[in-house]
């Protein structure tokens, strides 16, 4: 689950196509469908290119950051940028959804800035 576009237009989209298997969701995780502002990276609001992020955009294991940089909810966190609406999914009704079984192979990674006890609760 990411909900970032600008991750999606210059990473995971590709990603994505080299392995289909894996399905990246274009949302932030909630409890409640919506929608929400999300404040990009101060100074990368417009990037049209991942070569105008740091390090070239390339990605790294040795570099904890990723090249564009953070996103947050939060306006008043000091790299704050510009706001752009993105839609919310109600994970717990969307696993629910999913079906599955105890034959399924499912991994999930979460980093959802402090709302993970919501969603996992």
């Amino acid at each position: 689950w990411e909900p970032s576009p600008q991750m999606h237009e210059f990473y995971l989209d590709e990603f994505q196509k080299e392995y289909p298997h894996v399905h990246i969701m274009p949302f932030a995780a909630g409890v409640h469908d919506g929608s929400l502002k999300l404040f990009l990276h101060k100074g990368q609001e417009h990037v049209t290119d991942k070569s105008e992020f740091k390090n070239q955009g390339k990605c790294s294991a040795d570099v904890f950051t990723s090249p564009a940089a953070g996103s947050t909810m939060f306006k008043e966190a000091g790299d704050a940028g510009e706001p752009v609406n993105v839609k919310v999914r109600n994970f717990p009704e969307w696993l629910k959804e999913q079906e599955l079984s105890s034959q399924d192979t499912f991994i999930l990674k979460i980093d959802i800035e402090g709302g993970e006890f919501d969603i996992l609760d």
